[in-house]
């Protein structure tokens, strides 16, 4: 678990650090990191953290996923056995391959204020590459199918018209570190921009909140929301992914409430919401209608997106409560059941799954 820096004593404040890596030189292994806090009631405050040093450079988790070519270079890890740890008023700009803040066992954590941005780059600048990691690859990614909110040929062919991020989250729980859970988590009034996922709370089982938080320009989903999570005056686009999801058919009694920002000029994507699972309370609004492209729908119990970790599950949608103030229109698809949508949009029951969308 390389790192620059550890945080491991208890109550430590460190404020007002800028700390970066520079040049193309990998990392010392696969899975570096520039800030490790494994303190109990430490604090950052205002640090500032900019990340380069992946390699390869430049294609993202087309060649770094499950212990693929690319060495990471992460920015901030909150993990067991920390405790009541702060982030407060932080920055981290992703220029590498890696989650810009993760935690991973820890318990009761506070992200506020704190902002992260990535960048994008379209499957098409790669195919025009003459050169380099891919182009050496004949273009073939290290897998096919959805990957990530990336639709790749079946044989792992890179295709054309896709978007794809050049790092990972911007702030993610993992579900536990060696049997130690991550637990209530709280992220307040954050930003996070051209990250793969944006908010991802939907791996951590305890139910986590989100307040007053901003996504734009994510490529997989811009919240991933999972079981009791709660997400109150939150705002995103589905310009390259949808808003956000529920993707989990085991995920019960979330709270949404979503307003869509310009999701016009994107690409690769029609998805604006997408809830599976049961007892979900979401309401969906925007300020303006015309953000919304009319080729964009809300699904219910579908396939579509990110998520979908088992081929075999039927996706599900039980006792889901959606209030769709916006003229989207609303798919439901079968395996929905005792749900109520009041929509301003036109509502589809027993919607046709989209075959060329099932990739797993």
């Amino acid at each position: 678990m390389y790192c620059a820096i550890e945080v491991s004593g208890d109550r430590v404040t460190l404020e007002g650090l800028y700390i970066e890596t520079y040049g193309d030189t990998p990392g010392r292994q696969s899975k570096n990191k520039m800030f490790n806090i494994v303190g109990e009631g430490d604090v950052l405050k205002n640090v500032e953290v900019r990340t380069t040093g992946s390699s390869p450079w430049g294609f993202g988790y087309l060649y770094g996923l499950g212990g693929g070519d690319v060495r990471k270079m992460n920015g901030i890890r909150v993990g067991y056995p920390a405790k009541d740890v702060k982030l407060l008023g932080c920055k981290v700009h992703m220029r590498a391959m890696g989650h810009a803040i993760f935690l991973q066992g820890a318990e009761n954590t506070l992200i506020e204020n704190c902002h992260v941005d990535g960048l994008l780059r379209t499957t098409d600048a790669i195919l025009a590459e003459t050169s380099g990691y891919a182009f050496d690859r004949d273009f073939y990614a290290g897998k096919g199918g959805y990957v990530e909110g990336t639709l790749i040929r079946e044989d792992g062919k890179i295709m054309p018209g896709e978007i794809i991020s050049l790092s990972e989250d911007g702030i993610r729980m993992y579900p536990e570190y060696n049997g130690h859970k991550t637990k209530n988590t709280t992220v307040k009034n954050c930003t996070v921009t051209q990250m793969r996922r944006g908010i991802c709370t939907g791996l951590s089982t305890s139910g986590d909140k989100v307040i007053d938080c901003v996504v734009r320009d994510c490529v997989a989903t811009g919240y991933n929301v999972g079981n009791a999570d709660t997400l109150i005056n939150c705002s995103a686009d589905a310009k390259y992914a949808e808003a956000f999801c529920v993707p989990y058919t085991n995920a019960k009694n979330a709270y949404v409430e979503m307003n869509i920002l310009d999701s016009r000029n994107g690409m690769a994507n029609d998805l604006l919401a997408k809830i599976n699972g049961e007892g979900h309370h979401v309401i969906v609004k925007t300020a303006n209608e015309d953000y919304i492209p009319s080729s964009m729908a809300i699904k219910l119990a579908s396939w579509q997106g990110y998520g979908n970790f088992n081929k075999k599950a039927t996706p599900l949608a039980t006792d889901v409560v959606l209030d769709n103030q916006t003229n989207c229109k609303v798919l439901s698809y079968p395996g929905v059941k005792d749900t109520e949508i009041n929509s301003k949009g036109e509502i589809i029951k027993e919607a046709k799954q989209d075959q060329r969308l099932i990739i797993n």
